[in-house]
């Protein structure tokens, strides 16, 4: 909310509703199979990356592509 309010680029209410907005996704967390926390940028691209490394590498997405392995 501070970082919004600093930008100067919205208005209160804009930001009022895009707080609540955000409070409601982040109630469906339980129905995700990762979750990051973007609190520092860089550590979250990293968490990021390994998703997408780690879904890549699963046994479904490698079988198709090396069959005659």
């Amino acid at each position: 909310s501070e970082r919004l309010h600093g930008r100067g680029q919205d208005s209160a209410e804009t930001i009022q509703r895009r707080m609540q907005d955000a409070q409601a996704e982040m109630s469906h967390y339980p129905e995700y199979d990762y979750l990051i926390i973007n609190d520092d940028f860089e550590t979250a691209l990293t968490e990021l990356a390994s998703i997408f490394h780690s879904e890549r590498l699963k046994l479904a997405s490698q079988t198709q592509p090396h069959h005659a392995l």
